[in-house]
């Protein structure tokens, strides 16, 4: 992970990581004077940690990740914990060290953007988790773009997000299928209910999909948002 070990080293927080510590199993390790331990063997609960990593962050977090990602989210739970021991707080966002080998963490201040490159939102509003709700059909890469830029942002300041663009596609599904669409739109509200507040991406009204999930928001009393066009 480390390629120069005199480098500054960063790590972004994540709720992730907050809450799988939180259902850590820690023993006590009775090995020459003693310390508390997280269970290696089963750290949280089960001896499949596979299974237990799937389980906890789709129920939640609303989401299905692939194996690779739920495994370094449990390997990034090491860094996680240095942080939340060295700060005292559980503050979501990006930290920094000075080197590999330095034990005290400190949280990095965002710095300023050009507007360019800035949503043009006021985040004031929005708790976590929050959705992103824009345009995909009939968009070059399904406008994959705009919801990653969009997620980096808010995720920049701490919040827990939901990018449907990033939602996988089922097993026995692909993308020429005559019900992809509805199979995809179904995927998507499973998991904005788990949210708490919507961004809604330019040109959200001339998207079917946008329209729907804008509406069950409002229904549901969603602190929402609209990025405002340049």
């Amino acid at each position: 992970m480390y390629k120069d070990e005199t480098k500054e080293v960063t790590f972004n927080l994540k709720e992730e990581h907050i809450y799988l510590l939180s259902q850590c199993y820690v023993n006590w390790q009775d090995c020459e004077s003693g310390a508390p331990e997280i269970n290696p063997k089963r750290p949280y609960g089960n001896s499949n940690v596979d299974s237990d990593l799937r389980a906890m962050i789709l129920d939640k977090f609303g989401y299905m990740a692939d194996d690779g990602t739920l495994w370094k989210l449990h390997t990034d739970t090491e860094d996680a914990l240095q942080i939340i021991l060295s700060t005292g707080s559980f503050e979501t966002g990006l930290y920094s060290k000075k080197d590999k080998y330095a034990n005290k963490w400190e949280k990095v201040v965002a710095p300023e953007q050009t507007t360019s490159c800035v949503p043009n939102i006021d985040v004031g509003l929005l708790t976590s988790p929050v959705y992103i709700s824009g345009p995909i059909t009939g968009i070059e890469d399904g406008n994959k773009a705009e919801f990653d830029k969009m997620a980096e942002y808010l995720r920049s300041f701490g919040f827990s997000v939901i990018n449907p663009r990033r939602n996988p596609i089922p097993d026995g599904v692909s993308m020429g299928d005559e019900n992809f669409w509805n199979v995809m739109m179904k995927e998507s509200l499973k998991i904005m209910m788990r949210c708490n507040s919507m961004v809604q991406l330019k040109g959200w009204m001339g998207s079917t999909g946008s329209i729907i999930e804008v509406r069950l928001a409002r229904d549901l009393h969603f602190d929402t948002i609209v990025e405002e066009q340049e």
